[in-house]
């Protein structure tokens, strides 16, 4: 493979995990009924993160540590969007830091299924 086609497969995969961290947020209020995943009790936002990491991972699993942090960045700039523009008051929200320190914990998960993902490719000698 070029360089170039590996350099676009990158940058797809990790513009893929940042949609796919926005999405967690999204899907959130209509799988959960919360505005948060977090503040489900359905296991929702653990589910998918592990799921997403996985599903990336698998795709890149040269760079499966890369992947969380478009997950993370997808969820950062959403969160940060909607404390602007989609709150109720003018500016960030006060508790908007305290929410990306949340998040970092919660990434962690992604960069298992991320990881596991990987292995799992190349344990299936689909890796190339």
């Amino acid at each position: 493979m070029t360089k170039l086609k590996v350099a676009l497969k990158e940058v797809f995969l990790l513009t893929l995990s940042m949609v796919t961290g926005v999405l967690i947020w999204v899907l959130s209020p209509i799988f959960t009924g919360e505005a948060e995943p977090w503040d489900s009790a359905s296991g929702y936002y653990h589910l998918s993160m592990l799921v997403s990491g996985f599903l990336i991972g698998f795709l890149g699993p040269k760079k499966a540590w890369l992947w969380p942090i478009g997950i993370y960045s997808g969820q950062f700039v959403y969160c940060l969007v909607k404390s602007i523009f989609l709150s109720s008051g003018a500016g960030v929200n006060f508790f908007y830091p305290i929410g990306m320190i949340f998040l970092i914990p919660y990434c962690l998960i992604s960069f298992l299924g991320s990881l596991i993902g990987a292995g799992i490719r190349k344990k299936l000698w689909l890796w190339k």
